[in-house]
């Protein structure tokens, strides 16, 4: 069944390799970024017994571990012929190399417990997600800014000679995150509801309004076309069934190419195209191959508009 889904082209398109995690069909570093967080998962590591699990991910992951000979723990100014005691100087345990300074340090252990405590209380509130201490971060957000804040509270110890507690060191990764909470609510734009009106076309011009829908249990839609001259008069409408339908953005693009049929079968000879979906609107009037999923209907709507 799944096979019928798929959008076979009429012309003879070479084969091309295409990213098909993006809907351009192009990869970019941003897009991958974006595929390897979701393989990642870290959302939902909001367990106590996972948190540490969480920093062991991240800092042996390929890039960071390139960081851990440059980050200046002591161990790294030692092996760079420092003469400098290797020691953590918060629990003067262990040796402070960067897993022990962000991650095994006693002092570390305290602060990581203390911050998901609090995290785990805040998601508990029966308040809304704006309202929230840590409003909608999850716990891998809160593990970076705490990991500063640890290092920051060392080189105080280090430099200064100035040791903050671990209570201390909490509440200043909450005043910060509550903080960064306040600007982000700041600068979203205020959103300011707009009725929707419909707009006359040139005279002699037939406005063409289409729209599709999209179920998601039985793979299939549906779509609607309506016509009207400058006067806002109607001259026609369509609609019916879309079948084997994987996605609402191609039931949009099969809407489409419904819309533009009927009105070349209408006789109109000089029509507008008009619909909400923004992204299929935008594939459209763009002068690249689109590689997406989608590019077989885009290519076939860029062919019709040959046909007024």
């Amino acid at each position: 069944m799944a096979i019928r889904h798929v959008a076979i082209g009429r012309g003879n398109l070479p084969y091309t390799i295409i990213w098909h995690f993006y809907n351009s069909g192009k990869y970019s570093v941003r897009s991958g970024y974006r595929v390897l967080c979701n393989m990642v998962d870290l959302d939902d590591r909001d367990d106590s017994m996972e948190h540490k699990q969480t920093l062991w991910e991240l800092w042996n992951s390929d890039v960071p571990r390139v960081f851990h000979y440059i980050i200046p723990v002591l161990s790294n100014l030692q092996r760079r012929g420092m003469e400098v005691n290797p020691r953590c100087p918060r629990c003067e345990k262990e040796d402070e190399t960067v897993d022990h300074a962000l991650i095994e340090c006693e002092k570390t252990e305290q602060v990581r417990k203390m911050v998901h405590e609090c995290y785990v209380k805040s998601k508990q509130e029966e308040v809304a997600a704006d309202q929230m201490r840590f409003g909608d971060l999850n716990w891998a957000d809160i593990v970076l800014v705490m990991s500063w804040a640890i290092w920051g509270a060392r080189n105080k110890k280090v430099h200064d000679s100035i040791e903050f507690s671990a209570s201390e060191t909490t509440a200043f990764v909450i005043s910060y995150i509550m903080e960064f909470q306040r600007c982000k609510k700041r600068m979203q734009p205020k959103q300011t509801q707009v009725a929707a009106q419909w707009s006359a076309p040139d005279p002699n011009v037939i406005k063409i309004n289409f729209d599709g829908v999209y179920d998601n249990v039985a793979k299939t839609g549906s779509f609607g076309v309506i016509a009207r001259d400058y006067r806002g008069l109607v001259i026609g409408a369509y609609a019916g069934r879309l079948d084997f339908v994987p996605d609402a953005y191609t039931a949009e693009c099969k809407a489409a190419l419904k819309a533009i049929i009927w009105a070349r079968d209408m006789g109109f000879s000089r029509i507008m195209l008009e619909g909400d979906a923004l992204t299929v609107i935008k594939k459209v009037n763009s002068g690249e191959y689109d590689f997406s999923p989608l590019g077989v209907y885009i290519a076939e709507l860029k062919e019709a508009r040959n046909w007024f």
